[in-house]
């Protein structure tokens, strides 16, 4: 069981990526935006500019695969967070996916109100 929910609603992806705060990688971007005492949600975004739809799905299954370690890890963050694939991701060996995705999170949603 994720330690998430899943952002389904374009109007959700869309408010998050207006009001949250970015994080940049090679890979992905990641937005933020703080929800107090809810639990966190997650959404993941990969276009077709990362590849077909055999390599855009493998790279969201990574990136949820990437993100299933850190709820273990400690307390979730209550925040909604969305990322956004870039072409790289599809290349790239998942460690350093993984990598980027621990950072990404670690530094914007544990860095409130930035």
């Amino acid at each position: 069981m994720r330690w998430y929910e899943s952002l389904r609603r374009p109007r959700e992806f869309a408010a998050v990526r207006r009001r949250g705060r970015r994080e940049r990688r090679s890979t992905i971007d990641v937005f933020a935006v703080d929800r107090p005492g809810a639990r966190p949600r997650v959404g993941v975004t990969v276009g077709k500019a990362v590849g077909n739809a055999v390599i855009r799905n493998l790279v969201r299954r990574r990136i949820h695969g990437a993100l299933a370690p850190l709820g273990e890890a400690g307390a979730a963050p209550a925040v909604d967070l969305v990322f956004i694939a870039a072409p790289a991701a599809a290349t790239a060996p998942f460690a350093r996916l993984a990598a980027e995705v621990a950072s990404a999170v670690q530094r914007i949603a544990l860095a409130p109100g930035r």
